[in-house]
């Protein structure tokens, strides 16, 4: 959970820090003074990218549909062809790796 307090411009810099110690993973805003808001989407970003895996796999032609389910559930991060296929980078959740790295196995 991500906890953002706005209007923190408002607040005097004593609560402000009180309110951080006593909750974790929060992040003071003021959409005002535009201050606090790359924080937030770094920690959101962190929150949402947790729990995943960075995988790299070589994709053969004759496996193109397995591309097309890992664009479904996962982001490709890099994707590169050549003549035998295409090589990705991608991020995925850990049972979605077993899952088409078993596919990708036989």
């Amino acid at each position: 959970m991500v906890i953002a307090f706005n209007k923190t411009d408002r607040v005097s810099d004593g609560n402000r820090q009180a309110t951080a110690k006593i909750h974790d993973n929060s992040v003071d805003i003021s959409a005002l003074h535009g201050y606090g808001i790359q924080e937030l989407a770094a920690l959101v970003e962190q929150k949402l990218m947790a729990g995943t895996e960075v995988v790299s796999w070589e994709i053969p032609y004759s496996m193109w549909d397995l591309l097309s389910e890992i664009r479904q559930t996962g982001t490709i991060i890099e994707e590169a062809h050549d003549d035998k296929g295409a090589r990705i980078v991608c991020r995925l959740s850990p049972a979605d790796v077993a899952r088409f790295s078993k596919k990708l196995l036989g």
